[in-house]
């Protein structure tokens, strides 16, 4: 579900390069870093990798658990996940849950953690907390990708 998410928060790129907006994703990256790059929902794009979960535990971000797994909720996003074809994995820290932050400098201006695996923002929601409305009308559906492609690897986040 993270991949699927990650693909749907990627495709804003083209918007965000119009508005000078820098994105960027950091993960966990161990035992599922090779499955990330190959599923190609985050090609492209800036890319960290946090190991020790210094970020993670510097904004609060929690674990789920086997109930939260097996929740009607949680297995409909799967459902639709499934649908773009990114594939997906427990490997790593399966019981990690994330979170979606827009700064500006030092200053969170928008913040959502996961309640729920597969709990994510809406595009909508990260173009509003970027003042961006005006191009809600500009999204386009999310597909999957067509191919896969060699990817390198992405740097190492060392700060929390």
């Amino acid at each position: 579900m993270c991949r699927a998410a990650a693909l749907q928060i990627g495709s804003l790129k083209p918007i965000l390069d119009k508005h000078n907006i820098r994105l960027v994703g950091i993960g966990l990256g161990y035992n599922s870093l090779d499955g990330f790059l190959e599923s190609r929902c985050w090609e492209g794009l800036e890319l960290y990798v946090d190991n020790g979960k210094k970020m993670y535990s510097a904004l609060g971000l929690g674990q789920g658990n086997l109930k939260m797994a097996l929740d009607k909720g949680t297995r409909d996003r799967k459902a639709e996940a499934d649908k773009l074809k990114v594939g997906g994995n427990y490997s790593g820290d399966g019981m990690q849950l994330g979170g979606t932050y827009v700064f500006h400098d030092d200053k969170i201006l928008y913040e959502y953690q996961q309640g729920k695996y597969g709990d994510h923002p809406t595009r909508e929601d990260l173009l509003k907390a970027l003042g961006l409305e005006d191009e809600i009308v500009n999204l386009t559906e999310v597909v999957a990708p067509t191919k896969p492609t060699k990817v390198g690897a992405p740097t190492e986040s060392t700060q929390a």
